[in-house]
Parts: C-alpha cells; structure tokens; sequence
C-alpha cells in the first residue's frame, strides 16, 4: 500500500466482496477515480485531503480510517 517512504500510498484496493454498500452513495467507493485520489498522497490523511463521497459518511469515515490504522501499523 505505502511507498519505501511509509507514507507515500502507491496503491489501493477499496472493498471486497463483502462490500455491502447504498447504491448510489457509499458504492461510489468502488469507482476507480475515487481510489485513485489516494495515490501519491502523505498519510496519515484527515478528510480534507480527498474528495470525499457525499451523503456517504460512514463509507468516508472507514475509508479514511483504514488507511491511517495501516499507516500506523506499518510505522510501528
């Protein structure tokens, strides 16, 4: 996920296939351009630092919380 760096993200993988999530909201998440918005970025990442999915908070919340959990454990 993150550059040699440990901060960088090089790439990113958005559900599974257990993603359940409103059509038209959260499932916006599995759109290519919305993962690719991460790439290049510094984590950690606050919400201010992508576009994120309107009326699809909690989906934004996990996204953002995921990847500074990883962040963190990488850092460790």
């Amino acid at each position: 996920m993150f550059a040699d760096d440990k901060a960088t993200i090089e790439k990113i993988t958005i559900g599974d296939d257990k993603f359940a999530e409103t059509e038209g909201f959260g499932a916006a998440a599995l759109e290519p351009a919305f993962a690719e918005q991460f790439v290049g970025k510094k984590a950690p990442l606050t919400a201010d630092d992508f576009d994120v999915i309107s009326g699809a908070t909690y989906t934004n919340d996990a996204i953002l919380e995921a990847i500074n959990e990883a962040w963190e454990s990488q850092n460790k």
